[in-house]
């Protein structure tokens, strides 16, 4: 069959051009330093607290955005890899414009063996391969998972109390790590990672929704 765009279902590639100018117009600038919620100040007060070795994060849009949720759902879910491709570039834009300092690799987050033998894929490697088409920064592979615990469905506290166990250390950390993922809801697995890697990180995802 015919390949259609998945949010307007033109015939097109995954994405067609006016939908790719669409989410171009949507994506967030002036975010909170932590957990990408759109506002004025650096940080705002919940994530000074509740994410000290986030130095900085940046977001594409929130996760209740339908636009943004959709695609997610797609990129995770559906088997549509090829959207990270364009997710990521649309990072890169958003990482060189907000980010103070430029990292030194990206670091995506690992999955579960049993989600990369469900999708055939980790969406955060796929989104941290194409940040670095768009901006030529390494990714290493410092983090492996060493936890078939899955967060969907946990409170916040639940997920802190299991995030001790979600990873563990390949290689040392190179000095400025920008972790990547695909959406912050607690934070846990943000914190877990940094506090791993031992280095105050900045992040960079699709969307937020906390």
């Amino acid at each position: 069959m015919p390949e259609s765009c998945i949010l307007c279902g033109r015939l097109s590639q995954s994405l067609c051009h006016n939908c790719q100018e669409l989410l171009l117009s949507r994506v967030r600038f002036g975010t909170c330093g932590a957990c990408g919620r759109v506002l004025r100040r650096e940080r705002c007060v919940k994530c000074t607290i509740r994410l000290p070795k986030v130095r900085r994060a940046v977001a594409l849009g929130p996760y209740k955005e339908e636009i943004w949720q959709q695609l997610i759902i797609q990129l995770k879910f559906h088997n549509q890899p090829s959207l990270a491709d364009w997710l990521g570039r649309l990072l890169g834009l958003v990482i060189q414009r907000e980010l103070p300092e430029r990292p030194s690799c990206l670091v995506p987050i690992p999955s579960s063996r049993s989600r990369i033998r469900e999708r055939g894929y980790n969406q955060a490697v796929l989104l941290a391969e194409a940040i670095n088409r768009e901006l030529a920064v390494p990714v290493h592979f410092h983090l492996a998972r060493q936890s078939n615990l899955h967060q969907v469905g946990h409170s916040r506290k639940e997920r802190l109390a299991q995030a001790d166990h979600f990873f563990r250390l390949k290689s040392e950390a190179c000095p400025r790590p920008l972790l990547i993922d695909d959406v912050i809801t607690t934070g846990a697995t943000l914190l877990a990672a940094a506090s791993t890697l031992d280095r105050r990180c900045d992040a960079a995802v699709v969307a937020y929704d906390v």
